[in-house]
């Protein structure tokens, strides 16, 4: 996360042991397969995504970046500094460095169709 790392936050819900185990089984989940070959995913899978980003069930398996397997379950995006909406996915998705300078979020310029598929598939893994 570079010079960022300090604006890494998260937020800690403390919730009844059955409430966990229920989250952290879903947790466990792979992306839904309605989202399997949808216009997002492809995006995402030809794309430099992969090589950082994992999203269970697709051959997305990168270590360095977050886990975004259920990523639209989030409340927050890019370490607690945007609320997790279409329009700050498509924020950070066109410039992550305006969002959070000198993060190490490395992206190809992508086109607004590209956002848009990419908002939409990200917006819906649960």
């Amino acid at each position: 996360c570079g010079v960022q790392h300090a604006n890494m936050n998260f937020t800690v819900i403390a919730v009844p042991p059955d409430q966990f185990d229920l989250w952290a089984e879903q947790q466990q989940k792979p992306r839904s397969e309605d989202l399997a070959n949808s216009e997002g995913e492809q995006v995402f899978l030809n794309s430099q995504c992969i090589a950082c980003h994992t999203i269970e069930g697709t051959i997305a398996q990168g270590v360095l970046g977050p886990n975004l397997t259920h990523f639209g379950s989030r409340q927050t995006i890019a370490g607690l500094v945007l609320k997790n909406t279409p329009e700050n996915i498509a924020r950070w998705l066109d410039d992550p460095q305006a969002v959070k300078p000198l993060n190490q979020m490395v992206i190809d310029e992508l086109s607004q169709a590209e956002i848009e598929a990419l908002v939409e598939y990200l917006s819906n893994l649960q």
